[in-house]
């Protein structure tokens, strides 16, 4: 068993299109126990339900911000790890001070090897 299939995933966007791509890429990298949420307040069950290696959220939500949701993961379970995605990506978009070497940025669209590049760099290994 690779250390991929054994990692559990919680995948945050509201965009159906980039939700399924992005569950589909990450199964052809081996990553089997993926959750999805299309929405804040179903990603918030799911991180009360289940503790979640890594969280990839997109910043923007019709219902909340990314970045709260993944502060608020890494308050119950520190050794997660996370990636911010955004389609507005801009120079005045950074990663918020207090969540600094904590989590990864990634402008949508992006590709597998980005992903799986960050994945495998700053995901995988334990902090």
């Amino acid at each position: 068993m690779n250390e991929q299939s054994s990692l559990r995933l919680l995948l945050i966007d509201d965009e159906l299109t980039v939700l399924t791509s992005v569950h589909l890429l990450l199964a052809r990298l081996g990553y089997k126990n993926v959750r999805t949420a299309a929405c804040a307040q179903d990603a918030r069950a799911l991180l009360l339900s289940y503790r979640f290696d890594i969280i990839i959220a997109d910043i923007s939500l019709p219902d909340g911000d990314g970045r709260q949701l993944v502060r608020d993961a890494l308050a119950h379970n520190p050794i997660a790890r996370a990636i911010l995605i955004s389609g507005f990506m801009y120079r005045g978009l950074m990663i918020p001070h207090d969540l600094y070497g904590k989590v990864e940025l990634l402008a949508k669209p992006f590709t597998e090897e980005e992903l799986s590049g960050l994945l495998m760099a700053n995901c995988s290994a334990p902090h």
